[in-house]
């Protein structure tokens, strides 16, 4: 089966970091499925490596993927407390856009009853169906998967697989809106905020600035470091209009968390690579975002 592609290329990369993140003792997150994903991949680039993935190098030589790598696992646990807060006050509906290859409908503990939606390209979804077919979902979760684009028009489809947007709903945006320009953004979120109940959650991320071209990616010795870095840089657009505090609350949410990769990385007694912290000043503040919808939407 072939790779995907562009942002399913991203996606391939955040599962490499979580399934090598899952043989440390100090694992932030346990992820089966991120490692069935890397087997099927390594076995479909015909190597005991990907290739096409540059940097991702199990023995720490490569400082572009020690920094990326720290970014796909350290806002793992941000994205997981905020879908089980949601699922803890009762909300059943949990919806991964741009789902990539994420595990969370096996890997979570999450209450019988509860939906998963994943939302994402036909390649990719079938990509993940072919690695994980045969793995269960967690007892009593519903996994169901939606094949569209969401540049298109995705809420129907959604709706179509059973969605109810009279009821609270948990959103994940993980890794998305620095691949939108800022309207697409705005579409987008409104778009989460006309399908949301009162109750609901929505938890994303925002970049300070897109950081292509720039030397923390670029700037490399090694030529296939350098590519995945040009490569990588060459899939972001600008995201948000506004900084996410602002523009949750412009979109009608209530503001629960916001905080950022290096101060994570640090929480959970990762090394902060300079890449990602924002005291360097060549780092990225990458925020991490979170949001509750209001009994009554201002």
């Amino acid at each position: 089966m072939e790779i995907p592609e562009g942002v399913g290329w991203t996606a391939l990369m955040t599962a490499y970091a979580r399934a090598q993140d899952s043989r440390r003792a100090d694992a932030l997150v346990d992820d089966p499925w991120a490692r069935a994903v890397i087997a099927q991949a390594t076995e479909a680039d015909g190597g005991a490596h990907l290739p096409r993935l540059g940097p991702a190098r199990d023995d720490g030589s490569s400082e572009l993927w020690t920094s990326l790598g720290t970014y796909f696992v350290a806002r793992t646990p941000f994205y997981d407390e905020h879908v089980l807060a949601g699922v803890g006050d009762g909300v059943d509906q949990v919806v991964l856009l741009a789902a990539g290859f994420d595990g969370r409908a096996q890997r979570l503990d999450l209450p019988s009853g509860t939906t998963v939606y994943e939302v994402d390209s036909g390649p990719v979804l079938d990509f993940k169906d072919a690695a994980v077919a045969g793995s269960a979902v967690r007892d009593g979760v519903d996994r169901r998967t939606v094949r569209v684009d969401l540049r298109d028009d995705w809420s129907g489809a959604l709706v179509d697989a059973g969605f109810d947007p009279t009821r609270p709903a948990v959103w994940l945006a993980e890794g998305l809106f620095m691949y939108l320009d800022e309207a697409q953004s705005d579409r987008l979120l409104t778009t989460i905020g006309s399908l949301s109940a009162p109750g609901s959650r929505v938890a994303t991320e925002w970049f300070e600035r897109n950081p292509a071209g720039e030397a923390s990616l670029v700037d490399r010795p090694d030529d296939q470091e350098r590519l995945a870095g040009e490569m990588v840089g060459s899939l972001f657009r600008s995201g948000p209009p506004a900084p996410p505090r602002e523009w949750l609350a412009a979109h009608g949410w209530d503001v629960v968390e916001v905080t950022d990769v290096g101060a994570r990385a640090a929480r959970h007694g990762r090394e902060v690579p300079w890449m990602f912290d924002p005291a360097h000043p060549d780092g990225l503040r990458v925020h991490l975002a979170a949001g509750r919808r209001p009994a009554a939407v201002r």
